[in-house]
């Protein structure tokens, strides 16, 4: 029999964006084509008009076109609004739906997929999902219960904006150990399972 369920999963997002100094409340120092410059903090980005909201070091704020700065500084707005995005609930969405089959009196087997929801408005490339899961072993015989990890890597080439990506872990095995004189030993339970997108 095949039971369906959805396991509330711990989700660790890490972005990476090498050496744009980017993160919540980064002074970032703006230069306009004639060469001017001001520091300010990225606050918000307006997809329907394009404009994005800075924060200026004496604390006022103001909406912008990127285009108001220099290459350079376009390019760190673009890559600071795919991080926003990306660190969006609401943009980036992960679900993990497990497949319990027990297949003996002995064995269980459990399968998870993984589906990845991209609601940004750029292609997301080269995802690596790490996952755990974390099954207790206890014991009936008065020895001590332990514990184990399972689990692996999934890796999505690219998803494009507004599409969704799944892919099946390997197979995980919970198992009941019992004896002929002594009953049930042992069985197996799941604790948790994590996950970790890169």
């Amino acid at each position: 029999m095949k039971i369906h369920y959805a396991l509330l999963i711990c989700c660790l997002f890490v972005a990476a964006f090498p050496s744009t100094g980017l993160g919540e409340r980064t002074l970032h120092t703006f230069t306009t084509p004639d060469g001017r410059t001001l520091k300010a903090v990225i606050m918000g980005y307006n997809t329907s008009s394009g404009e994005i909201q800075i924060e200026r070091e004496d604390g006022k704020k103001l909406w912008i076109l990127p285009t108001v700065f220099s290459e350079p500084d376009q390019e760190y707005i673009r890559q600071w609004n795919a991080a926003d995005q990306f660190m969006s609930p609401t943009k980036f969405k992960i679900e993990a739906n497990s497949t319990k089959d027990r297949v003996s009196e002995e064995k269980t087997e459990i399968v998870y997929e993984i589906t990845l929801e991209n609601k940004t408005d750029f292609p997301l490339k080269d995802l690596r999902i790490e996952y755990r899961a974390f099954i207790l072993s206890k014991s009936h015989i008065g020895k001590q219960d332990s514990y184990r990890m399972d689990g692996g890597q999934l890796d999505f080439a690219e998803i494009a904006a507004g599409e969704k990506a799944s892919k099946k872990t390997q197979l995980m095995i919970l198992t009941t150990r019992s004896s002929s004189c002594c009953g049930k030993i042992s069985q197996d339970y799941l604790k948790g399972f994590w996950t970790k997108v890169y």
